[in-house]
């Protein structure tokens, strides 16, 4: 079984002290000047999670359809979008989405590229998202990268406290596979829990864009922020593509 399955639930939206109201505002407004859609545009939100970015953007005009693979994230979703016009969520695998230059533009966003056990399921996604949009439909994808992943793993592991819960990270990171292995558990209540591990690959800035242009995007910016802020080896990578004809 993949480790996401069993990785993704409530606790980690209790854990996720990083995804504040305040950061999904900050993101949608940079995806929607990003995107530069009129108001009415479809959007395809890929890995959509329980819904942080569909549903604002939903509320800023666009019509959006969320997919993830995970029925837990995607019931989430649906009872925080509820009274919510034009958002749809659905249980989708993205590397099984069968649709043809539906969408007008769409969004990949904290991408799990990478986390696939076959590394060529990156290209499939990429190639499914290609055929979703429609001629020169802009992709926004935000990754992180392996320079900031090289930078930013502990040699130690480390502890820290939310919620009543004591929490312990460890991660460890092969830099000939470049694959990243973590760990996370947690003392509460005098009991011990823990989650599966996760393991994902990370790509260098380079080969991310050689992959996106092997996908079938052309390459327009490179950032380190949804505004438009420089690359550093502190934040995530964000590109923004757009969908050209076939080689």
């Amino acid at each position: 079984m993949e480790w996401w399955n069993d990785w993704f639930d409530d606790r980690y939206l209790r854990f996720a002290v990083g995804l504040t109201n305040e950061r999904t505002e900050r993101e949608v407004v940079g995806i929607d000047e990003l995107l530069a859609l009129p108001s009415g545009s479809r959007i395809l939100d890929v890995a959509c999670g329980h819904g942080r970015h569909a549903i604002p953007l939903a509320n800023h005009g666009y019509n959006v359809t969320g997919i993830d693979v995970l029925p837990w994230a995607i019931g989430q979703a649906r009872h925080a979008s509820a009274g919510t016009k034009s958002v749809d969520f659905r249980v989708q695998d993205m590397r099984t989405l069968d649709e043809h230059e539906v969408y007008d533009g769409a969004i990949f966003i904290n991408t799990t590229l990478g986390a696939f056990e076959d590394p060529s399921d990156d290209l499939t996604v990429l190639h499914n998202i290609r055929n979703a949009l429609r001629m020169g439909g802009p992709l926004i994808l935000d990754c992180r990268h392996r320079d900031s992943i090289v930078r930013q793993c502990p040699p130690k592991p480390d502890f820290w406290e939310i919620n009543g819960a004591i929490v312990r990270e460890t991660w460890t990171f092969d830099p000939v596979t470049a694959i990243r292995e973590g760990q996370i558990s947690w003392l509460e209540d005098n009991q011990l829990f823990s989650k599966p591990p996760t393991r994902s690959r990370y790509y260098t800035i380079p080969q991310l864009r050689d992959l996106v242009v092997e996908g079938g995007f052309a390459v327009e910016g490179l950032y380190g922020g949804f505004s438009r802020e420089e690359i550093s080896l502190d934040a995530h990578l964000i590109m923004l593509l757009r969908k050209v004809e076939a080689v």
